[in-house]
């Protein structure tokens, strides 16, 4: 009598549902088989990786081992969230960007908490986000990202008024601005006055927005 085993690996790492298959030959049935682990049936179920062996008894009393090593994949899924685009103050214009290893390979798909399945979420406000990452056999991982936004532009004008009453020799210039992606530093910003032609000042009577 002889007997041979069929293997199902363990789908994701740290799992346990691979499964054997005891094929036996030859000898007189019925069999029975006494795995190496509390299980008696044909085929062994729930399986983490490992080495496992089955004796096959036949009617007769003859028996054979034989015995099959479950593989699973080197490492688990692992997935990394990055902001790339700080949102704005009170918009929803940030940019978060996900990748993925390990597992059972590409092509991986993503899944994020406000229902967007790509590995770039847009339009996002400030809070928390979840996205789940799924390999090819659908071994999973997630990682909650917090969005953050830019301080509110907060500008401050210093101005010289008219020295006579109708007169248009008035100046205007911002001398401080802050918050937004400007780092604090005025030639980082863009000015539009309500007056056209004007840069950081303006001369007249006119705001700056």
């Amino acid at each position: 009598m002889l007997a041979s085993t069929t293997k199902t690996d363990v789908t994701c790492f740290d799992g346990a549902d691979g499964s054997a298959l005891a094929n036996p030959v030859g000898g007189v049935g019925p069999y029975t088989f006494e795995w190496s682990i509390p299980q008696t049936d044909q085929v062994a179920v729930d399986l983490p990786a490992g080495a496992y062996t089955v004796t096959v008894t036949d009617n007769r009393g003859c028996t054979v081992t034989t015995g099959a090593t479950l593989q699973q994949p080197a490492s688990a899924v692992q997935v990394n969230a990055v902001q790339t685009k700080t949102a704005c103050y009170n918009q929803s214009n940030g940019i978060a960007l996900a990748t993925a290893t390990g597992g059972n390979g590409a092509p991986f798909t993503f899944n994020w908490s406000n229902n967007q399945q790509s590995a770039t979420a847009n339009n996002l406000p400030i809070g928390n986000y979840t996205v789940t990452a799924s390999d090819s056999k659908g071994c999973t991982a997630l990682q909650t990202i917090n969005i953050q936004q830019f301080d509110s532009i907060a500008i401050n004008v210093a101005f010289v008024v008219p020295t006579c009453n109708g007169y248009t020799d008035g100046r205007a210039a911002v001398n401080l601005v802050s918050g937004g992606s400007g780092g604090n530093n005025l030639t980082n910003y863009i000015y539009q006055w309500s007056k056209t032609q004007c840069a950081q000042q303006c001369l007249g009577r006119w705001f700056a927005r």
